[in-house]
């Protein structure tokens, strides 16, 4: 361990430096304040024993100097001193001194001294080395989450389905980098297009993870042998889209709760079929969504229902809806309603369907960006935006 010692006193500087120098440490000697001062800047040095009185810079402006300097290096101070005044011990502190030597010291007390100073500095050594550990592994898994979080939104709609008789739009505002809630529209057959918006309970890892399996049983990259599409029998057979209902169920029976400590999800999906705008679905405790059509007032759509999980037989019910042109559909995450503002009053459905319906002349995707825009307007700065925000809207055009 490095040692500096500070002193305009010939004999002692000298009897410091013999004694810790037998004792087996590296000792560099300063005349006055400002030289150790220079000394201080240049070197390691782990631990310091400084007079009171010295010249140029005493020992006291010694002390606060070091303790503002940058950096993480921690060095133990020792004043050394014939003050004994109690007002003069509180002034050393304050400054920053660690421990105290009386003038004129003793070999054995400054050897104790010395020693305490020693497991000090050890100490703050390993707690460096775990700050670090600590630092590099938070770095690392950040770095991961930013992969994971870039790799969730790959798997939101890029490509959103062309056709005549709908647009489809959505908004995603994930509260965390990782997000629970999902959504996606897809083709499943050149008449019918798929789309579902699903809600994780839960945040963080667990509940992501959770998310994207289930984004990948529901990939329209896996038609032709996963749950959306079911392979025919017989020779001649096509493959035939499954109904709302079969994916519930099957879903239902993959992911029990209690083999996800405890995380369960709520799920709309439904099948749009193209020829004659009807649509099928099935709600799993998902939150209502909402219907506005022209010349009437907007409805909440609620199928009350267990989520996917709780139960192994959710007794839920295929729902059928038959649009016409200037219908919109609106279905959401439950973070959207829950989104609170500063006096913790939540947005509401009421709220929602206002902004929709406000926004109705504008194009689908503007309208559902207006009302996430509102939400973020109505929760502020503060924390009430905790659960992450999910839209999906539908208008049929033709």
């Amino acid at each position: 361990m490095k040692i500096l010692v500070a002193d305009d006193e010939r004999v002692t500087r000298h009897l410091l430096e013999s004694f810790i120098s037998e004792w087996g440490f590296d000792v560099t000697t300063a005349t006055d304040g400002q030289e150790a001062w220079e000394i201080y800047r240049s070197g390691n040095f782990e631990l310091m024993i400084s007079d009171w009185n010295m010249p140029h810079v005493n020992g006291l402006e010694l002390i606060k100097k070091i303790r503002a300097a940058p950096g993480n290096q921690y060095s133990y101070l020792i004043l050394l001193t014939s003050r004994t005044e109690k007002s003069d011990l509180v002034s050393g502190l304050d400054a920053g001194a660690d421990d105290f030597l009386n003038k004129p010291f003793d070999r054995n007390e400054l050897r104790a001294r010395l020693r305490t100073g020693q497991r000090i500095i050890n100490l703050q050594r390993e707690l460096q080395k775990q700050n670090d550990r600590l630092a590099d592994a938070n770095q690392r898994m950040q770095m991961d989450l930013v992969a994971a979080a870039r790799l969730q939104q790959s798997l939101l709609p890029n490509n959103l389905p062309d056709t005549d008789s709908a647009k489809f739009a959505w908004s995603f505002r994930p509260c965390e980098k990782l997000a629970g809630d999902n959504l996606n529209v897809f083709r499943l057959d050149a008449n019918r297009i798929g789309f579902y918006v699903a809600d994780v309970s839960g945040h963080g890892v667990a509940a992501a993870l959770l998310s994207f399996t289930i984004s990948q049983l529901l990939s329209p990259q896996k038609l032709a042998h996963g749950l959306l599409v079911q392979p025919g029998t017989g020779k001649d057979a096509k493959p035939h889209v499954s109904s709302p209902l079969q994916v519930i169920n099957e879903l239902n029976q993959r992911f029990p709760t209690e083999e996800f400590d405890g995380n369960f999800f709520t799920i709309l999906y439904g099948v749009l079929d193209k020829r004659n705008c009807e649509l099928q679905y099935v709600s799993a405790g998902h939150p209502p969504f909402i219907l506005i059509r022209p010349g009437e007032k907007a409805r909440m759509l609620e199928t009350r229902s267990y989520p996917v999980g709780w139960k192994s037989d959710g007794e839920w019910e295929q729902q059928t809806l038959q649009l016409a042109p200037g219908d919109r559909l609106c279905i959401y995450s439950d973070g959207v309603a829950d989104a609170e503002n500063s006096s913790r009053e939540k947005f509401g459905d009421s709220r929602l369907v206002d902004s929709l319906i406000s926004s109705v002349s504008h194009s689908i995707d503007d309208s559902i960006e207006q009302a996430m825009l509102k939400i973020e307007t109505w929760c502020g700065d503060n924390d009430g935006f905790k659960d992450d925000m999910s839209m999906l809207a539908i208008e049929i055009t033709d």
